[in-house]
């Protein structure tokens, strides 16, 4: 929902500037849903990955697997996320009654080419075999306008006093060795 252009995560109460119908979509139904008031809650995560369904880990383990060239963008920087600890998170905040607008990312800001190397290295991968690239390099471009920065703060959910969810690498660890 935000266009990406600030230089430092984005906070809960940062104004959305949606650049792409999806994004536009999205806010228009947190806006509908907060409109219900204390009944709703809102959570923005971003780059989910999970044991199960396709995602940015599976797919690069089936790059790995068929010994295909690799390629991903510098300039997009965000937080991946894993299901082992976001599903928890949710838990929590239904559990605690919280309303309101919430972003809950695992911690590690990193491009997706830093992403992918992580990923291709505790696969047992050489992360050389990944090329970097800008994304104006993409070829072809992508359809749909994607931020440079997508980096949620979890400002809300630190204010609660709770504990931050852990670096994206444990739980992509833990994912790659299960």
């Amino acid at each position: 929902v935000f266009d990406g252009s600030k230089p430092s995560p984005y906070v809960e109460t940062d104004e959305p500037n949606p650049q792409s119908v999806y994004g536009a979509s999205k806010l228009m139904g947190e806006r509908e849903a907060l409109e219900i008031g204390d009944a709703a809650t809102v959570v923005r995560t971003s780059w989910v990955c999970g044991a199960v369904g396709s995602n940015m880990v599976r797919t690069v383990q089936g790059l790995l697997a068929d010994n295909r060239p690799m390629a991903f963008v510098t300039d997009q920087v965000g937080h991946p996320t894993f299901t082992a600890d976001l599903a928890p998170a949710l838990r929590q905040l239904v559990t605690e009654r919280v309303s309101g607008l919430v972003h809950v990312t695992n911690q590690g800001a990193v491009s997706w080419y830093e992403f992918v190397c992580e990923v291709v290295r505790l696969s047992g991968g050489d992360p050389g075999r990944v090329q970097p690239i800008t994304t104006a390099e993409l070829d072809p471009p992508r359809p749909a306008v994607r931020p440079a920065n997508s980096v949620l703060d979890n400002a809300v959910w630190r204010s609660l006093g709770w504990e931050m969810l852990r670096d994206f690498r444990e739980p992509l660890a833990e994912m790659l060795a299960g």
